[in-house]
């Protein structure tokens, strides 16, 4: 394993190590292995954290990600429980609501206010993530149909830049599926 040979050279974090613990994570989450796949992505974020959050850096991409699969092994950890322990699941609903809020912040940070561009799929995707949590704890409100405001506004723009051969055309269908599925009150028209 990456780690041994790390530790035996005197590296006790490193980007690499960060992410095999990150794609384990993901590949335990998928065999349904929860609990193993929320320890290791937090081993990676706490990692990944030490290694880029420093020098007035407030974010970077791997750490965004560790984020947000963290929220969705607490999403799906949330989803097993609801009708054993109600209250064991809503309180994992709240700790994806604030790791998908820190996930969301962070790719607004990254995409949006360096001025990479006026919309990226990165954004749109945390933004529908942090809604739907907000939804499931909270309810409709008017924070839930604020963000819903600004998603719709963003896959605007995202589905006007497929038109100049957009390399990330396919992320907003993508999302736009999702939607379809998760709220089916709007109707989009993708032409």
């Amino acid at each position: 394993m990456r780690q041994t040979f790390y530790q035996k050279h005197g590296v006790t974090n490193h980007a690499d190590v960060a992410t095999s613990f990150a794609n384990l994570a993901i590949l335990l989450r998928i065999k349904g292995e929860l609990k193993k796949a929320e320890d290791l992505c937090k081993r990676s974020l706490k990692m990944r954290e030490d290694l880029y959050i420093r020098d007035g850096v407030k974010a970077h991409r791997d750490l965004e990600e560790s984020y947000n699969e963290l929220a969705i092994i607490l999403t799906k950890k949330a989803e097993l429980s609801r009708k054993a322990n109600p209250n064991l699941s809503r309180e994992f609903d709240k700790e994806a609501v604030l790791v998908f809020k820190k996930s969301l912040d962070m790719c607004r940070e990254l995409y949006i206010k360096n001025g990479v561009a006026p919309a990226h799929p990165s954004v749109a995707d945390a933004l529908h993530n942090f809604r739907n949590a907000l939804m499931r704890t909270e309810g409709r409100t008017k924070e839930t149909d604020a963000l819903y405001n600004e998603f719709d506004e963003m896959m605007s723009i995202l589905l006007s830049m497929r038109a100049k051969e957009n390399p990330d055309v396919a992320t907003p269908f993508s999302i736009l599926g999702r939607l379809f599925g998760d709220d089916a009150r709007r109707n989009w028209k993708c032409s």
